[in-house]
């Protein structure tokens, strides 16, 4: 990955912060926590059952994969996604911990399930150590 991991979390535990949010997550979720040199994989959940999760391999120097923050509302469901496969160089790795800092887009689910075109957010962040 690119250079050192942003905003380093104590064991088991992961931030996010974009389009002015910050959620903080220490309860873990279905997707186990795993970090190496070429690969990660995480899900965490937080207040409201807003979530981060996201799984990535490196392959030809680029991340495949995906990495979301999702974020549940009354009729809706907004995401906002880490472009991964653009910005390789926004994954760091050290040890137990991974996170990305780079451009972020949103979209959403309407009352009726339709979704909205991605939309440009700039920056964000997702760190995430693993216990």
């Amino acid at each position: 990955g690119g250079g050192d991991v942003v905003f380093t979390q104590s064991p088991g535990q992961a931030i996010a912060s974009v389009d002015g949010l910050e959620f903080l997550f220490d309860t873990p979720g279905g997707l186990a926590c795993e970090v190496s040199d070429d690969e990660f994989g995480f899900s965490y959940f937080g207040d409201n059952d807003v979530g981060l999760a996201g799984g990535a391999s490196i392959e030809g120097g680029q991340w495949w994969g995906s990495l979301t923050l999702r974020i549940p509302g009354d009729n809706s469901v907004t995401e906002y996604s880490a472009k991964l496969i653009d910005n390789p160089s926004a994954v760091a790795i050290s040890g137990n911990s991974v996170s990305y800092s780079g451009p972020m887009e949103k979209t959403s689910t309407t009352a009726d399930g339709s979704l909205s075109e991605p939309e440009d957010v700039g920056n964000g962040m997702f760190s995430s150590t693993c216990g």
